[in-house]
């Protein structure tokens, strides 16, 4: 059948049972429905090869192996593999598998429940279980009940509310801090504190002073002063013109050193030892009273292991 004119239907048209339904009266168009709802009302599927919606669509579910949307406005996307090239605004994101952002984003709430890794990220406020900087990261403030760290760096002011454990690796170095740092306030009994180099280690309280027991004592260096209260046992000073020992009682003590100073308790003088041969001006080794009052020349005698009390003569 060929008509070669305009088919003209005024009142409507029904194609078999409900396959197309046109309505004259709503003039509504209805595909697999006899009471369409919309000017085109199509129950079932669609398969076309362009869609062209200028105005606003409501899509239910939109699926689709590649697809490039202008704008899109959607309570929630499920997608394998989604691409956004310009500025967008999105509520939430969930269950995304590789999530990757070339420009700045901006998040009010970045939740990680499982493993997270971040390449490269500005991070105010990160609340994860597992969080993994890979790389380098910066972090404003952050709150964390476990961290673990390969290269730590914090540029201002931290707290650490309790204790810090620094486990050392393969060269042996546990815990570095710089020269330029500052003023460090150590708590502790210093038992570990130990392989201490340059400058040394200051030791006192913030308070008055107690006291500190010592095994081994050492001044070294030139120009060195030191207070002493009661008996001192081996006090070795080394630095500042010569080294020795400061000995207190009645009898002169055993091997001593050039320098060392012994203090007679019977006779209330200072007596230091001096070595001719240390010094490299003679061979005599002789105890020399520190305060001799103007007797020049004069000294006191070592005689085997005692020194005598009276003033010796050499001449």
């Amino acid at each position: 059948m060929a008509v070669n004119k305009n088919f003209v239907v005024k009142n409507g048209l029904e194609v078999n049972t409900d396959l197309i339904f046109a309505d004259a009266s709503t003039e509504k168009v209805g595909i697999g429905s006899t009471i369409p709802a919309t000017q085109l009302d199509v129950k079932g599927g669609i398969a076309v090869t362009d869609i062209n919606a200028t105005g606003v669509t409501t899509v239910v579910t939109l699926r689709g192996t590649t697809g490039i949307v202008t704008t899109i406005d959607a309570i929630s996307i499920q997608a394998t593999n989604l691409t956004v090239s310009g500025v967008s605004t999105g509520i939430s994101v969930n269950s995304a598998t590789n999530f990757y952002v070339s420009g700045v984003t901006t998040t009010t709430t970045l939740d990680v429940i499982g493993t997270g890794n971040m390449a490269v990220g500005i991070i105010t406020n990160a609340q994860g279980t597992n969080l993994n900087y890979a790389g380098i990261s910066t972090l404003g403030v952050t709150t964390t009940t476990d961290l673990t760290a390969q290269k730590l760096n914090v540029s201002g002011i931290s707290t650490l509310a309790t204790n810090v454990i620094f486990t050392k690796d393969a060269s042996g170095i546990g815990a570095t801090v710089g020269a330029a740092v500052g003023v460090v306030t150590y708590y502790g009994d210093g038992v570990n504190l130990t392989n201490v180099s340059g400058q040394g280690v200051g030791v006192r309280t913030t308070g008055a002073i107690v006291g500190y027991g010592f095994t081994i004592l050492n001044f070294i260096g030139a120009g060195n002063t030191f207070a002493v209260d009661g008996k001192t046992v081996d006090i070795s000073i080394a630095g500042g013109g010569g080294g020795g020992s400061v000995s207190i009682g009645s009898e002169a003590p055993d091997s001593p050193s050039s320098g060392s100073l012994w203090y007679h308790t019977e006779y209330g003088r200072t007596f230091v030892y001096f070595d001719e041969v240390t010094l490299g001006i003679g061979n005599t080794a002789v105890w020399v009273d520190a305060a001799p009052f103007n007797q020049g020349g004069q000294f006191i005698n070592k005689y085997g292991d005692n020194a005598l009390g009276a003033i010796g003569y050499t001449g």
